[in-house]
């Protein structure tokens, strides 16, 4: 059966032929390596917003992008962040092998000045790289933690949960988080690098809101991943632009942004 290929220039990719054509990786590997090879070079990659993406569900994904891991064609790199807090996360992606097979488990770097390289500077083809350059992540720098001093970074989970727990409480929400639940928002910090202090707001709005569903405080999480929110200063900037768009517009040029 012959293939079909229809389209214009701009609908097409390129990537290298060897990783879709290899016998000891999944079909779902595959997909998910083609679907990060069509996007733009300098897209930020966040592991929880690619399963919005796909029907799977996150089980599924997240395994297709661990197996990618094993086999070098993602890297995962998370830095340290100040006071015991996980750094942010950074996925890398290509079609060649950029390293030796790793497991998807955060990777302690030596302190440095400048924002980490996790590919080598020599490899050519396709590579979209989460820490690009664009004008976003420059206006965004700022908010990136570069401190990698601190003696309780094996700590940051227990305090991630810590922060989330007590949150949990205080706003009177304990029957709506699960054991299950209270995992998934610490995966925001522990994964994606957002402070805990961004998560237990959530959980605030979330009661605020009068909403008491986990779903609207997992709404409001990826809404602040897509949008590189993932500090409690980020996040109040954010909302003072958006005050400002209401005065100033009106409530019909305010976007939805929490």
């Amino acid at each position: 059966m012959p293939i079909i290929k229809k389209g214009s220039a701009d609908n097409f990719m390129m990537m290298q032929r060897h990783p879709i054509q290899r016998e000891d990786m999944s079909m779902r590997a595959k997909g998910l390596l083609a679907y990060l090879m069509s996007l733009p070079q300098d897209w930020v990659i966040h592991r929880t917003e690619l399963v919005s993406h796909f029907k799977d569900g996150k089980d599924a994904v997240f395994a297709a992008l661990n197996e990618l891991i094993d086999q070098g064609y993602v890297v995962r790199q998370q830095e340290r962040g100040t006071k015991g807090k996980f750094g942010e996360v950074t996925y890398t992606a290509s079609d060649v092998t950029m390293r030796s097979p790793q497991t998807d488990l955060p990777v302690a770097v030596k302190p440095v000045t400048e924002l980490p390289v996790t590919v080598n500077p020599h490899l050519q083809r396709n590579t979209i790289q989460s820490n690009s350059n664009t004008k976003k992540d420059s206006e965004q720098k700022s908010e990136r933690r570069t401190d990698k001093t601190d003696d309780n970074y094996s700590n940051s989970a227990v305090t991630a949960m810590s922060v989330i727990s007590q949150s949990i409480t205080d706003n009177g929400l304990d029957f709506v988080y699960g054991p299950l639940q209270r995992q998934q928002l610490q995966e925001y910090v522990t994964n994606d690098g957002m402070d805990a202090e961004v998560v237990a707001d959530a959980i605030k709005v979330t009661r605020e809101s009068n909403q008491n569903s986990f779903k609207y405080t997992d709404g409001i999480l990826k809404n602040r991943l897509a949008k590189h929110l993932l500090t409690m200063s980020a996040v109040i900037d954010n909302e003072k632009k958006r005050n400002y768009a209401s005065d100033k517009y009106g409530d019909k040029q305010q976007k939805e942004i929490w």
